[in-house]
């Protein structure tokens, strides 16, 4: 029996500003390395990629790649900060 992934009940949806600074970040060439995954993270999960999926493109464990999601929808993008 094939399984759906399970659909992520943090669902994430950028503003126009939101989605510049985060592309900004992700593929920034003087942006610390976790702040590059982070904003990738954010950008695949409003384009609606399940966390698994997600995290496998990224080599992440999907513990981690939850908790920035989660971060990122109750704190917007002061959530991606450590």
């Amino acid at each position: 029996m094939d399984m759906a992934p399970v659909a992520s009940p943090f669902v994430i949806v950028l503003s126009a500003a939101q989605r510049t600074v985060l592309t900004a970040r992700a593929h920034g060439a003087r942006v610390a390395y976790r702040d590059v995954l982070r904003a990738r993270i954010v950008l695949a999960a409003a384009d609606g990629e399940p966390n698994a999926e997600i995290a496998a493109d990224l080599g992440l464990h999907v513990d981690t790649l939850r908790k920035w999601r989660r971060r990122f929808h109750h704190q917007r993008l002061a959530g991606l900060t450590d």
